[in-house]
């Protein structure tokens, strides 16, 4: 998964290519930054709660806005999270991967529907070093599945918008750990953010700031243990600059 970033971005530039029309209008480019700082916690029955230090995942976006209520859009996103408990031994360092690629369709102009593929990551390392992306580690955990979901989009004056998203997924991968057999899992949870956006006219480019909260339980398949949850939670921020390919006839 080296080239994920490289790989969401052909995809939505190949589906752009791709997409059928009788008349190829002008159509819209977006490409921007996205951030999410925010905090990490694993439940277990019966256990400990570790929580990590807050953590800042970043990452690029890029969006497609076809003729007629079509748009794509791709986000990847990835941060070191550090956990530390000394009362129970727990120092250890997470390497996060939250990729999700999405087709919308606009029912409203403040309402759209969107389904998509979700992929979920982290690489482990048991010590203080923060993993660098895609360094070394020695454990992984990865899962990939299909995601649905609604959007709001309410106007609250000029260029002032209110956001939302809410969404649900469902997932299958690994856990893989150095001398350890290999534990096939799967992850169900949802996903809901909210943010207001800010479209600056002559720079073409829209900041938004919000929060966002992400919860999936993890089920292990071939493993007798219990069921674990995880939880995100934090601040979110995003600058994206939007520009027009132009029209054929």
């Amino acid at each position: 998964m080296k080239n994920l970033a490289a790989a969401i971005l052909c995809a939505a530039l190949v589906a752009a290519m791709l997409t059928p029309t009788a008349k190829v209008e002008a159509f819209g480019i977006s490409v921007g930054a996205s951030t999410w700082y925010s905090q990490w916690k694993f439940e277990f029955p019966g256990q400990d709660t570790p929580i990590s230090d807050w953590s800042l995942m970043y990452g690029p976006s890029v969006g497609v806005d076809f003729t007629g209520n079509w748009s794509l859009s791709s986000v990847l996103l990835t941060g070191n999270y550090h956990f530390k408990d000394d009362s129970i031994g727990l120092d250890f360092n997470y390497r996060r991967y939250d990729s999700d690629t999405t087709l919308n369709y606009s029912v409203f102009k403040w309402l759209k529907v969107f389904g998509g593929f979700k992929y979920m990551r982290y690489d482990i390392r048991n010590s203080y070093d923060v993993i660098p992306p895609f360094g070394s580690a020695q454990g992984r955990h990865y899962t990939y599945g299909p995601g649905i979901g609604l959007g709001f989009t309410v106007p609250l004056f000029d260029s002032l918008f209110a956001l939302a998203t809410v969404s649900a997924m469902r997932l299958s991968g690994q856990t893989t750990q150095e001398g350890e057999p290999t534990v096939h899992c799967v992850e169900t949870g949802y996903n809901a953010t909210a943010s207001l956006a800010y479209y600056i006219d002559s720079m073409a480019t829209t900041l938004s700031l919000g929060g966002r909260y992400q919860y999936y339980k993890l089920e292990d398949r071939n493993v007798d243990r219990p069921n674990s949850e995880c939880t995100f939670h934090g601040i979110t921020f995003a600058a994206v600059h939007s520009f027009s390919l132009g029209s054929e006839e």
